[in-house]
């Protein structure tokens, strides 16, 4: 992946910089998860098979875009959250 433009609602910030890199980080996550990623469960015991990151590859810095942009959404209020913020990370 070259680019990737994402847009978060996370209602009025308290500190940008931090829910950008939640935003980040779970898109790296999510991304590395159906790309990546091979977890494996027993369909009757519903045990994991897969011993850990050792079994599948997880997103590692070549994974993330080159150009990567977050924009939190302006002027979103949250008038029943903390400050008017929402839940991000």
């Amino acid at each position: 992946m070259v680019r990737c433009d994402l847009i978060e609602d996370c209602g009025q910030s308290m500190n940008p910089m931090v829910d950008i890199g939640q935003v980040e980080g779970g898109f790296v996550m999510g991304f590395g998860l159906m790309t990546s990623e091979k977890l494996r469960y027993d369909i009757e015991s519903g045990i994991k098979l897969t011993a850990g990151t050792w079994d599948y590859h997880p997103p590692v810095a070549q994974d993330i875009p080159a150009d990567f942009r977050v924009t939190l959404l302006p002027n979103s209020y949250n008038n029943g959250g903390v400050l008017r913020s929402k839940a991000v990370g």
